[in-house]
């Protein structure tokens, strides 16, 4: 084929001669208005153009064979025959030229015509734009039995296209039929070096060449294998007008025409080529010499419907096509060469796979399909980026055109649950035909009903274990004994033969394990079969939501119905438990999915899962800051500073509720936070204001989206909050805005956060007269200090001595478990911290507690904690706990104070005089490891130590300790740990590992 097919047409006029000219003229002209044309003169052609009731005009075209330049030596004579021409009536003279016509020649001659406006210039240029608007078939050959079949044949192909399939197909679709895109395509190859094939990336012009005989293509369904195909045929049509000799007769045969021909287990291929495909224009040529005079190629969609009985007797045609001369191309999903061809091997028959889209081609895809506007095709390529079509649908051709249709017929929105889509590509791989007779039973519903039986089977089994072959059909046969009356139970293995072979959406992997070829479809099929005959597991899409199978199952199953209230308030209770960072990312992600899957579900309802990932991204955030402390500062996550930790949750929220049919849950949310805000400043020192604040941010920012553009809900935030003048705010916003804010925000930005004349601001908790410095050192130098104000508001919470206290534990807390800790910890008293300070914070200072929240003080049980436990809490506002005599509670409200319960193994650190216990949270860790460190002081008595903390000694140990992660380094701490669950209400309910 030629690269440039312009290039080759201008050769191509050039050539002609003066008479082709003409005679080209004379086919031409015709196909403007069905005008009448005839030859004058020799040289030159008359039209008789009709206007109706007007009359008619008369143009004369004068053609000319050169090239035309000023000074023609010919310019007089030719205006002398133009003016003779325009006085006897013509309307118009068109001077034709098979070459060019400069700007001079043109000018020179109108300056001697006295009517230039009667006259006008067609050169080559010219007639090559008129031939392919008006006279396509110039291009042909002159076999004209040969342009008729290729006129059918390129007016056929359309109609078997898969997407033509879909019941409820409308005209509008039509543009889908135009789009091509050239597939991936890979040859597979010998490798002398090797035993294994080598892959050979090539394209269609290649693959052409590289079929002496056969080309078996390989692709899965949807990849476009019947539109390469046709593409095929439609390349060979074109190289017709460019060879001499033999040309190419290419046929297309889908699997129906195939069935169809079957007359008791017996078919003959070539009848169906001559009397279905060629019979209408070589009615009266016979089959030999049409395989003497051209190069039939049979263009076979798939056999792959068939079973094997069948399918080897459509191979016995093919080979015997081949062998009189024909050229083979075969598409396929599962089929080899070698099971094809019982493992004949010959250099005459190739394999080439077709790959799914890329990127590029399905950028390609979009700008095709939306031609003209370009803004839908970006917003459906953002769209799938946002939703993660790449992850959860293959993309393929055929997948590209239902998402193109649905983001159409949706107002530009693909919603998260995609279940349109995939009930349409169900219907047209399981809507197939079969040729086996006795297996007729399995229609489309018990072919539904075995997917999803064993879809739920494999998400219910651990790590989706596979079953074999042999497994499934034991599996099946036991499952399907109930509707025995309805189906023969000897044909069942043929039946699941079918079903893995034949309808694309399961294979053999590894030639032996039963699997869907993409999880999605698992997920789908599971989630079809709850909803319509399990719902008694909807309790399990619950308690497995975490699990990404079980997840993305779920999103099908709301999607079902698009209305579940129940089913979200259950969600909304399980995300509110979670406690990893792969629970909080799951949460988010599944949360944003489920809310635009239960579109029709009530809007308050929606608002609550809004907030309650709101509250998790705030856990979130304490995340990232506690697995960025337990980095050595040169790594460069643990070098991120709060304002830039605190940014990441944004990404992940917007990430997942970035969508219009979110747009009235996420307005609610944040009118009832701004409300909350409101109500929670009226409380004297209330602690949580800026994790309000910090939820309220991540809204607005998200709502400023370039998809939902709002950004005057920001605005309107930006206001209400009184960001403006605080440091960490200011820098936290300035990055979002940057990232994820629509165009017209990045324009407000400066204003918005850098007015030129600032209030002071009295409501901020941060000291804003502080250098931006403060923000920008590390987030575990701030940790637990006035600038780390958000944080979650936790049930449970306890008030240590000091910052390493606080570090610690919770690094403990989430060695042992895995998780992060269910309390939230700070330094009793603020920055400085100290035994006197949490006393003191026991006694008076805690400033809000909720009714169902409670404060554990841990004392250290020394010399120091032990005086402030014992004395500072004075029996008029606290009481010894029963049978306990390091355990109090406050007489009004749930709070309580804790000496460090000393293990059983160092109850000799338990001494008599007050001033001689020493006994703090570093000595949960072993002495090996403390005098490792350096961290053990000799005292007076024999092995008993007190922690170093001179020179900032704590300090740098709790920044190294973190960054160990070994359990055994921590079990010590188990026996505190559980004191805490005890009095929290958690006793048993936490798995340390020991």
């Amino acid at each position: 084929m030629l690269k440039d097919k312009n290039m080759d047409k201008r050769k191509h006029i050039l050539g002609l001669s003066k008479e082709e000219v003409l005679d080209l003229l004379l086919k031409l002209l015709p196909n403007f208005n069905n005008n009448e044309v005839s030859r004058e003169n020799g040289d030159s052609i008359v039209e008789k153009v009709d206007v109706g009731a007007s009359g008619n005009f008369k143009n004369y075209y004068k053609v000319i064979n050169k090239k035309l330049t000023k000074g023609d030596e010919d310019v007089d004579t030719l205006t002398a025959e133009i003016e003779k021409k325009i006085t006897s009536g013509i309307s118009k003279v068109i001077i034709v030229s098979n070459d060019s016509i400069s700007t001079g020649f043109k000018t020179e001659l109108e300056r001697k015509l006295t009517s230039k406006d009667k006259l006008d210039f067609w050169e080559r240029e010219d007639l090559i734009k008129n031939i392919e608007k008006y006279y396509k078939e110039y291009w042909r050959h002159n076999d004209l039995a040969l342009i008729a079949y290729e006129k059918r044949y390129e007016n056929c192909i359309k109609d078997s296209f898969q997407i033509k399939k879909l019941v409820e197909f409308k005209a509008t679709y039509q543009k889908l039929l135009e789009i091509f895109i050239e597939p991936r395509l890979f040859l597979r190859t010998e490798d002398k070096q090797s035993n294994k094939k080598a892959f050979t990336k090539i394209n269609i012009e290649r693959a052409i060449k590289e079929n002496d005989r056969l080309l078996l293509l390989h692709g899965d369904p949807g990849t476009g294998k019947t539109r390469l195909l046709n593409e095929i045929g439609r390349a060979l049509i074109a190289q017709n007008s460019k060879i001499s000799g033999n040309r190419y007769l290419p046929v297309f045969l889908d699997s129906i025409a195939i069935r169809n021909a079957f007359k008791d287990d017996i078919i003959d291929l070539l009848e169906i080529i001559v009397n279905s495909k060629l019979n209408d224009d070589f009615a009266n040529i016979e089959i030999d010499t049409l395989f003497k005079n051209y190069k039939l190629v049979i263009l076979i969609d798939s056999i792959d419907e068939f079973d094997k009985k069948h399918r080897a007797l459509i191979i016995e045609e093919i080979e015997k096509l081949m062998d009189k001369g024909a050229i083979m191309y075969l598409g396929t999903r599962s089929n080899t060469l070698d099971s094809l061809f019982n493992g004949e091997t010959n250099p005459n028959k190739k394999d080439v796979f077709i790959q799914k889209f890329d990127d590029e081609q399905v950028q390609k895809f979009t700008s095709r399909y939306f031609e003209g506007n370009g803004d839908r095709a970006q917003g459906l390529l953002n769209s799938m980026a946002e939703n993660k079509i790449l992850e959860k649908l293959p993309l393929t051709p055929l997948n590209m055109s239902l998402m193109s249709i649905l983001y159409e017929e949706t107002n530009q929105e693909i919603p998260a649950t995609l279940n349109d889509i995939y009930d349409k590509f169900s219907n047209l791989l399981l809507g197939r035909t079969m040729v086996d007779k006795s297996i007729l039973f399995l229609d489309i519903t018990i072919k539904e009903n075995i997917l999803q039986t064993y879809a739920l089977e494999l998400l219910k089994r651990k790590n989706s274990e596979l079953m074999t072959k042999t497994e499934f059909v034991d599996f099946f046969k036991n499952e399907l004994k109930s509707i025995s009356g309805t189906i023969s139970m000897d044909k069942i293995p043929d039946a699941l033969d079918y079903i893995i072979e034949h309808t694309g959406l399961l294979t053999l992997h590894n030639g032996k394990y039963v699997k869907f070829r993409h999880d999605s479809y698992m997920e789908y099929y599971a989630a079809k079969e709850i909803f319509y005959n399990r719902r008694e597991l909807q309790v399990d899409l619950v308690d497995n939501f975490f699990d990404v199978n079980w997840q993305y199952a779920a999103v099908f199953y709301g999607g079902m119905s698009r209305k579940m209230p129940a089913f979200l308030d259950d969600i909304t209770k399980k995300i509110a438990q979670s406690s990893t960072m792969r629970e909080y990312w799951s949460a988010a992600n599944g949360m944003g999915y489920l809310l635009q899957a239960l579109y029709l579900t009530n809007d308050d309802k929606r608002k609550e899962g809004v907030l309650e990932t709101l509250k998790v991204m705030v856990k979130t955030y304490q995340g990232f800051k506690l697995l960025s402390s337990s980095l050595p500062e040169k790594v460069s996550f643990g070098r991120f500073s709060l304002p830039v930790l605190s940014i990441f949750p944004f990404f992940l929220f917007l990430d997942n509720f970035d969508s219009i049919t979110l747009r009235q849950p996420l307005n609610m949310a944040l009118d009832q936070l701004l409300n909350e805000l409101e109500e929670k400043k009226k409380i004297k020192n209330y602690p949580y204001i800026d994790n309000i604040t910090y939820q309220i941010l991540i809204l607005a920012v998200t709502m400023s989206s370039e998809r939902l553009n709002e950004e005057d809900r920001l605005t309107e935030v930006i206001d209400k909050v009184k960001t403006v003048g605080n440091s960490f705010y200011t820098k936290l916003l300035e990055g979002a805005i940057d990232t994820l804010g629509n165009s017209e925000l990045h324009k407000q930005k400066q204003e918005l956060l850098y007015p030129k004349k600032v209030a002071k601001n009295t409501v901020s908790l941060y000291h804003t007269k502080k250098s931006i410095d403060n923000y920008l050192k590390p987030a575990r130098r701030q940790r637990f200090g006035k600038y780390d104000k958000i944080v979650p508001n936790n049930n449970v919470k306890i008030f240590v001595e000091g910052k390493t206290d606080a570090e610690i534990l919770e690094h403990a807390f989430f060695i042992l478990t895995g998780q992060f800790p269910y309390w939230e910890i700070r330094v009793g008293g603020g920055e400085d911290g100290g035994a006197n300070q949490l006393a003191k914070a026991l006694n008076e200072g805690i400033s809000y507690l909720e009714e169902d929240q409670m404060v554990i003080g841990l004392f250290d049980n020394d010399r120091k904690g032990i005086p402030e436990f014992k004395g500072a809490l004075k029996p008029a506002k606290f009481d010894y706990m029963e049978g306990s005599q390091r355990i109090k509670k406050r007489k009004n409200g749930n709070i309580y104070a804790l000496l460090l319960p000393v293990p059983e193994k160092l109850q000799y650190y338990i001494q008599e005089n007050q001033d001689d216990n020493y006994f703090a949270i570093e000595h949960y860790l072993s002495n090996e490891l403390l005098q490792q460190e350096d961290m053990l002081v000799e005292t007076a008595i024999p092995n008993i130590f007190k922690i170093n903390d001179k020179g900032g000694a704590k300090n740098s140990f709790a920044h190294k300790l973190l960054q160990y992660k070994d359990i055994k380094v921590f079990n010590g701490f188990i026996p505190l740990f559980k004191e805490i669950d005890s009095l929290a209400g958690m006793k048993d309910e936490i798995n340390y590992k020991e």
